[in-house]
C-alpha cells in the first residue's frame, strides 16, 4: 500500500514534490515553476488513490522511472546550494553570471546535451560584449559545474575542456602624477576625501576600506591591517591571502 507522506517544498530556487508510491518515497524536480509542481502533486497523488484501489501502478510509471538526466538550471542550483561555505561576494558573483549569462543559454538544456560546439559558439558570444578577462571568469563557473556533473555521471564527457580560455591582454596602466591626484582630490565633497586619498595611497580594496576600525590604524608605525572587507553590509576574510 502506498503511504501518506507527501507534500511540495522549495530548496534554493526549485521546487520539488515527495510522494509515497507503492510503499516507496519517491522525489521530483520541477525547477523554479511552483505552478507545476502543485499540479504534478494533485495529479499524483489522483492516480496514487485509483492505484490503491485496482493495484494497477502503470499509471504512475514515469514518476516511478527514477531521473537521470537533469537541466542545467537543476545542476546549478544544486551546485550553488552544496557551496554555502562561499564568501557571500563569491555567491553573489556566481548568481549573477547565472542569472544573466549561462541560464539564458543553457538552463532549460539538459546537460548531457550540452556539446563542445555548444560551448565554443557561448564563449564567441560572450565575448563580443565583455572583455576577455570577463568571459573566461563567466566560462569559469561553467566549467566548475560541467565538471562536477562528469563526476557524478550525469554526463559522459565535459564539454568545456576543449574550448580553451580567451587570452588575456594586459591593460596599459597610465596612472596619475603626483599632482593630477592632488587635483582630482581637491575637487572630491570634503566628507569623501580621506577615503579615495587612502585608497589611491594604499592600493587597497573599497570593500577593505569599508571595513576598517581604529584597531585596524596604527598611527604611530603609519599602518593600516588589511583583515576584512565588507559587501553589502557582509564582512568576510579579503579577497585574497595576500591582501
Amino acid at each position: 500500500m502506498a503511504g501518506v507522506k507527501d507534500g511540495i517544498w522549495k530548496r534554493g530556487n526549485n521546487w520539488y514534490i515527495s510522494v509515497k508510491v507503492n510503499g516507496r518515497r519517491r522525489v521530483k524536480s520541477f525547477g523554479r515553476d511552483r505552478k507545476a509542481a502543485e499540479l504534478a502533486l494533485a495529479e499524483i497523488l489522483k492516480h496514487r488513490a485509483v492505484a490503491n484501489a485496482t493495484n494497477d501502478w502503470s499509471g504512475l510509471a514515469e514518476f516511478t522511472k527514477p531521473k537521470t538526466r537533469k537541466t542545467f538550471a537543476e545542476v546549478a542550483e544544486d551546485y550553488l546550494a552544496e557551496r554555502a561555505s562561499l564568501k557571500y561576494s563569491t555567491l553573489r558573483g556566481y548568481r549573477e553570471v547565472l542569472k544573466n549569462y549561462l541560464l539564458p543559454a543553457f538552463g532549460k538544456m539538459e546537460v548531457g546535451d550540452i556539446s563542445e560546439e555548444d560551448v565554443a559558439r557561448f564563449q564567441s558570444e560572450v565575448s563580443k560584449t565583455v572583455s576577455a578577462v570577463r568571459t573566461n571568469n563567466i566560462m569559469g563557473l561553467l566549467r566548475y559545474i560541467m565538471k562536477v556533473c562528469l563526476r557524478r555521471k550525469l554526463i559522459a564527457e565535459n564539454p568545456t575542456v576543449g574550448v580553451r580560455s580567451l587570452t588575456e591582454k594586459q591593460p596599459d596602466i597610465d596612472p596619475l602624477t603626483k599632482e593630477e591626484l592632488d587635483l582630482a582630490l581637491s575637487k572630491i565633497v570634503p566628507h569623501y576625501r580621506p577615503l579615495f586619498t587612502c585608497l589611491a595611497w594604499t592600493g587597497a580594496r573599497p570593500n577593505e576600506l569599508f571595513a576598517l576600525r581604529w584597531k585596524d590604524i596604527d598611527f604611530n608605525r603609519g599602518e593600516i591591517r588589511i583583515n576584512k572587507g565588507r559587501v553589502r553590509g557582509s564582512e568576510d576574510l579579503p579577497k585574497t591571502a595576500s591582501s
